[in-house]
């Protein structure tokens, strides 16, 4: 979490710097313990905060890279800081919504910060080797050299910096991916950063590092969960009112579902279930979590 502090955020198109709220800390807080140890955790922020999926993810994975060890390594025979490779990030997220990222795409992150971190660890593929981390780390890295200008030659502040919902690809593990999926999509459409040659291999579901798999309420469960070849880190189970509407009346059973499939096919998968009320926190805690309901494949 010191880490996370170190990063600066903006609010879209302010100059201002803003600090990570305490709610949002204990999010990302809770996502950090049940991804390292496979644990489950029921959070309700208090008082109460509009919870945000994506943000929570690109958050995590900022703290993930930005907490990796310096170290010295040798490049053209003179030393120079770089880190060591920083824990992957990659999460699902049930019931998936638009409406997921609304709160990520409000905020920037700060293209110094982040992208000084990233090139430290870019320089360790320096002698060659490549992999869907290297293509991560190079794209990040290039939003050092963001002005603010456009493709239309103008200025503008909300192009300055990267947003918060853009750090982090996401989509299904199978078939088509939506356009604002991509890593930095909406900066890419903007400005001359697409120009740059990649690999790719960051926004591919099946070997990207750092990934948010989006499952839709009406998907099967065990298909999707599948789909997905390397075991995820954490479930994040959204049961906000917003969420719960688009399960339906029978929200608990589909709920449970999730659950015991997500135990099933990644077994080794903490679970993070978000609450908005008492009253849901206490059904999360004894009747998901404490109890295996059947569902359907």
């Amino acid at each position: 979490m010191e880490a996370l502090a170190g990063q600066p955020l903006h609010r879209l198109g302010s100059p201002e710097a803003v600090v990570l709220t305490p709610a949002y800390e204990r999010l990302v807080r809770s996502a950090a313990e049940v991804a390292s140890n496979g644990s489950a955790q029921v959070i309700m922020p208090w008082p109460p905060t509009r919870m945000s999926p994506s943000a929570i993810v690109s958050l995590l994975s900022i703290a993930a890279i930005s907490s990796a060890e310096p170290v010295q390594i040798t490049i053209k025979n003179e030393r120079s800081l770089s880190r060591q490779r920083a824990d992957d990030v990659r999460a699902v997220v049930f019931p998936y919504a638009r409406s997921t990222h609304a709160q990520a795409r409000a905020v920037q992150v700060d293209r110094h910060g982040v992208g000084e971190v990233h090139f430290d660890h870019l320089k360790r593929y320096l002698d060659g080797e490549s992999d869907a981390a290297k293509d991560y780390h190079q794209v990040l890295a290039r939003v050092r050299k963001l002005t603010g200008r456009a493709s239309d030659g103008r200025d503008y502040a909300e192009f300055e910096h990267p947003i918060l919902d853009e750090i982090v690809p996401h989509g299904p593990a199978r078939g088509e991916r939506p356009s604002n999926s991509s890593l930095l999509w909406r900066t890419r459409s903007k400005t001359d950063i697409a120009t740059h040659k990649r690999s790719g291999d960051a926004d591919n579901p099946s070997n990207a590092a750092y990934y948010l798999y989006t499952i839709r309420a009406g998907d099967r469960l065990g298909m999707e969960l599948r789909g997905i070849t390397r075991a995820p880190d954490l479930l994040i189970l959204d049961l906000s009112r917003t969420a719960r509407d688009r399960l339906g009346w029978n929200w608990l059973k589909h709920a449970g579902d999730m659950i015991e499939c997500m135990r099933e096919v990644h077994p080794t998968a903490g679970i993070l279930v978000l609450a908005d009320d008492p009253w849901t926190y206490q059904t999360a805690r004894f009747q998901l979590l404490g109890t295996k309901q059947t569902g359907r494949r």
